[in-house]
């Protein structure tokens, strides 16, 4: 399929020309000012809350793309850990939940099946 045929328009050889093209600095900041918002959304759950506690880091402490490193990243043997003590990933948090509609959605966990 070419991109005319799947952006509907002729001529066209992006799908969005801006972001498509984006200069590499606001490329960064977006992708940081993405990255906080996972990271902040990922610490209203206790499972990822006690991850960045043990690793000594909070949301807050994300600046830039260069601090990535310094958080915990989900590995395939947590999956495993937390499928066997039957976390949800959607644990309450001061009266919140992670997102409105959480106990709607179907829990399912994928991996890639290798080891």
């Amino acid at each position: 399929m070419s991109t005319e045929t799947a952006s509907g328009r002729a001529g066209t050889f992006m799908f969005d020309r801006d972001a498509e093209a984006m200069p590499r600095r606001a490329l960064a900041a977006l992708q940081a000012s993405r990255l906080k918002d996972t990271l902040e959304r990922a610490y209203a759950l206790a499972h990822y809350r006690q991850k960045f506690d043990a690793a000594g880091v909070r949301p807050g402490d994300f600046k830039s793309l260069a601090d990535i490193g310094r958080f915990p990243f989900t590995l395939k043997s947590d999956l495993r850990e937390c499928r066997a003590k039957g976390c949800s990933g959607c644990t309450r948090r001061r009266g919140r939940r992670a997102s409105p509609r959480s106990s709607a959605i179907p829990r399912a966990i994928s991996t890639r099946g290798r080891t």
